[in-house]
């Protein structure tokens, strides 16, 4: 059977190996030893090339998800039942009577992935269709993005439209040996998939020109759809990946929510949700539709074209401007917009750490080998995407959170500079000026966290002020790093390499 691309995501995107090596989870012949096709890839992890990792991985997530009613990875038990029914033929019991709401008969519905949703995949006189179920708790999320689809392809947009069942409904409730199940089926898009590693500068272009055009179509959507990151996650066992979580939805909640930042998004817009043919992209996979910011569509889409902090990885910085140009082809998106995508890509971090703690439960004191496996995946993407929260969430904390010191209010009658440093330590890091730096810096407060922000503005800028004179925040530095630490050893070299014709600054920086 020729690969479709409703599951091209399990095997065509060039990440860590699963287990049993990188097609692990495809079908691999009529053997039902082999791990099912489960779909660990809508998890993963937030960047190519990664290789470092926390040694925590989502020990005490209590949080199921961050947006409600998303649909997420079912858990590992649910797929073992829908796996002990299918035979060698790749055919089941349970999804014979889902597809009998379609008018297909017995044994024509062939199992091809489970992760959100169950797949398989039926031959069509016009083509392959997919059949996707899952269990009756997701009734208003399969009808809202039924309804949006049909919508989105009546109006002419390129999305996978839905197929109506015998009885004329986009989606059907069917009874099974494993319960009620939630079922709607889809038209296979034309064309093929890509990796970010095929996709040249044009096809990114045209990728984020295609994701700006699936905003624009569906702006006006009336489906009751969730909306975004609505539940914080708890994550009682890990204070650190706690604070972060904190402070990136407290930022989220300060966005502004105006029509021209914020509506219906993907939810899941990558590459490979994607089929092209002829240079143009025809989205699938609808299931992760809701209301949410534009930015974080766009910050989920590419976050294969990025690293660890959120913004784009030097191999892929071309084909992350060419998706940012292709976007504001059709429609605008603002320089602060695009400062916004790794609190979003942090967001969504969190939202895969709950998803994977949802997916995996208790493990068995007998488990399958192949959940096993499965499980020792998921546990190491939770790692990647803990390290993901904790970086992005970094601006967003202040100095009073990282340090886990509470000065409280500035005492009585203390004077300005007390009082303004006072203040500064409940600012996010984010959000300090170079003057604010200075004062703090000078005052020989939060080092550790100040240090490398000020470094990174001293590269750009060596002679960085504030409301000094030229070179203040240099000065500061130099005066609060000691010996040869390489803090010292670099700042030195950014003074020594001051151009100061008139000894402007000699004075000043000479003996520090």
């Amino acid at each position: 059977m020729a690969r479709p691309h409703l599951g091209a995501r399990r095997t065509r995107l060039r990440r860590r190996p699963g287990p049993g090596g990188r097609d692990a989870g495809r079908r691999q012949g009529p053997h039902r030893q082999q791990p099912p096709p489960v779909d660990p890839a809508r998890l993963k992890r937030a960047g190519p090339d990664r290789t470092e990792r926390s040694e925590r991985g989502i020990s005490g997530c209590t949080a199921a998800a961050l947006r409600p009613d998303s649909p997420v990875m079912m858990t590992l038990d649910m797929i073992d039942r829908l796996k002990q029914t299918v035979d060698e033929r790749w055919e089941s019991p349970v999804a014979d009577l889902v597809a009998a709401a379609w008018g297909h008969p017995a044994g024509t519905a062939k199992w091809w992935r489970s992760s959100a949703t169950h797949v398989f995949v039926l031959p069509d006189q016009e083509g392959k269709r997919y059949l996707r179920f899952a269990p009756d708790d997701r009734a208003d999320a399969f009808a809202a993005v039924a309804a949006l689809a049909a919508r989105l392809a009546d109006t002419g947009a390129r999305v996978a439209r839905p197929v109506p069942t015998t009885a004329g409904t986009l989606v059907a409730t069917v009874a099974t040996p494993l319960g009620f199940m939630q079922a709607m089926m889809v038209e296979a898009a034309p064309g093929e998939a890509f990796d970010a590693e095929e996709l040249d500068e044009p096809g990114a272009r045209a990728w984020g020109r295609a994701l700006a055009e699936f905003h624009l179509a569906a702006a006006d959507a009336k489906e009751p759809l969730p909306g975004p990151f609505a539940t914080p996650p708890t994550f009682p066992d890990d204070p650190e990946l706690a604070a972060c979580a904190a402070a990136l939805t407290a930022a989220a909640r300060k966005l502004s929510r105006e029509p021209a930042r914020f509506g219906v998004v993907h939810g899941d817009f990558e590459l490979d949700n994607l089929a092209w043919q002829d240079g143009t992209a025809t989205a699938f996979d609808l299931d992760e539709a809701h209301r949410s910011w534009y930015a974080a569509d766009i910050a989920f889409a590419v976050r294969d074209l990025c690293d660890h902090s959120g913004r784009p990885a030097p191999e892929h910085a071309e084909r992350f401007a060419a998706f940012i140009d292709g976007y504001r082809e059709a429609r605008p998106l603002t320089a602060d917009e695009i400062d916004m995508l790794p609190l979003f890509a942090g967001l969504h971090a969190l939202t895969a750490l709950g998803d994977i703690a949802a997916a995996l439960g208790e493990p068995d004191a007998a488990e399958a080998a192949w959940k096993a496996d499965l499980r020792a995946h998921l546990t190491a993407l939770a790692a990647d995407h803990r390290t993901l929260a904790l970086d992005t969430a970094r601006p967003h904390r202040t100095l009073e959170d990282l340090e886990g010191d509470d000065w409280g209010d500035s005492p009585a009658g203390a004077t300005t500079l007390v009082s303004k440093v006072h203040a500064l330590r409940r600012v996010p890091l984010g959000s300090l000026t170079v003057e604010h730096l200075r004062m703090l810096i000078g005052q020989r407060v939060g080092l550790d966290h100040l240090l490398p922000i000020a470094l990174k503005v001293l590269r750009a800028d060596p002679l960085a002020a504030g409301d000094m004179s030229p070179g203040a925040l240099l000065r500061s530095a130099l005066h609060a790093v000691s010996g040869d630490s390489e803090f010292a050893l670099e700042l030195r070299a950014l003074a020594a390499g001051v151009d100061d014709p008139e000894g402007l600054l000699r004075d000043e920086l000479d003996g520090v």
